[in-house]
């Protein structure tokens, strides 16, 4: 990570999350999330990144912080993630909990796949 960029979002980690957080973080271990080209647009039409932020000791797929910044490093949203993974682990079932930087406010999300009939498995295509 650029260091001005890192030098960006560790201010604005610093200025917005309490200290427990703070001390827990592992700034070092932030990656940015790339799927290909992939970038988010805003309403305004300007790109932007998406970075996760692990904890120290936990694991970055079920506990990280994620950001959205600019391809300056200005943060523009953010929030505290935990995923509760589906204790089956099928690839459906996990409940997520997405906090605000303070821990104020806490969403839940559940993740669910629609189901298949089994009437709908066994048609197939025509060739």
């Amino acid at each position: 990570m650029h260091l001005k960029f890192r030098v960006s979002i560790t201010k604005f980690l610093n200025d917005n999350l309490g200290i427990a957080d703070k001390n827990n973080l592992d700034i070092d271990e932030a990656y940015y999330l790339n799927v290909g080209s992939y970038s988010l647009k805003t309403d305004t039409g300007k790109k932007h990144l998406f970075l996760r932020v692990p904890f120290k000791d936990k694991p970055i797929a079920t506990d990280f912080i994620g950001v959205e910044t600019d391809r300056l490093g200005n943060c523009t949203r953010s929030g505290i993630v935990h995923i509760n993974k589906d204790k089956f682990n099928r690839p459906y079932g996990d409940t997520f909990y997405i906090s605000n930087l303070k821990r104020n406010k806490t969403w839940q999300i559940y993740y669910t796949q629609p189901k298949v009939s089994d009437s709908a498995k066994k048609i197939s295509p025509k060739c």
